[in-house]
């Protein structure tokens, strides 16, 4: 089920979102999404490493959690 979120930007920043999200073609909107989903994605990858580098989980667990 999706939820709404609701945050400010600076103002430079939504600029750069809006110029990107016209070069790419998308809506303001699904390149935020789209922002979220890759800063996740490589959240749960560098935690995976983290803890297999520190011994805290197995291989296999950390290519689970990735």
């Amino acid at each position: 089920m999706a939820g709404v979120f609701t945050f400010r930007l600076p103002e430079k920043d939504r600029r750069e979102v809006r110029a990107m999200s016209e070069d790419e073609g998308l809506d303001s909107s699904g390149l935020v999404r789209q922002f979220i989903h890759e800063g996740l994605r490589n959240r749960r990858i560098a935690r995976a490493v983290e803890s297999y580098a520190k011994g805290q989980v197995s291989l296999g667990r950390a290519s689970g959690i990735a």
